[in-house]
């Protein structure tokens, strides 16, 4: 009898680990897109300001090469990394930057598509999930 109330108790205190460790999983993922999100956010205002200053939006890679000391002073929960030349996002995908035929830019993280943002003669716009940028 006893050792049938030590095996349920392990049992249901592995249950309540499985739950609390989903529970955690949720949470960080939750906080991943939060911080995708303010990341996106910031990232389009320095865009957007240097649309403001040249008139139009530079490729990335001179967009990053220009501005990263002001990407360096983004804070969403953590720094902005860079790895071979491309922003990270908190799941560890580069940032997607696309320049459109139409001079605007779309910028979106891969684990977020559905809410890409759309730059557009300064302006900007919520683009969703668009097949033309993979």
């Amino acid at each position: 009898m006893i050792k049938w109330i030590s095996g349920a108790v392990v049992v249901f205190l592995i249950i309540i680990s499985m739950g609390y460790l989903n529970y955690s999983y949720q949470e960080n993922e939750a906080y991943r897109q939060m911080r995708a999100n303010c990341e996106l956010l910031q990232l389009s205002i320095l865009l957007n300001h240097n649309f403001d200053k040249s008139g139009g939006y530079p490729d990335k890679q001179e967009w990053l090469k220009r501005n990263s000391s002001e990407i360096g002073k983004i804070r969403c929960g953590r720094s902005l990394s860079i790895n071979n030349g491309s922003l990270m996002d908190p799941w560890g995908n580069p940032y997607r930057y696309h320049k459109v035929s139409d001079g605007s830019v779309v910028l979106y993280s891969v684990k977020m598509e559905d809410e890409a943002l759309q730059l557009d003669g300064g302006e900007l716009k919520m683009a969703g999930k668009n097949p033309r940028y993979p």
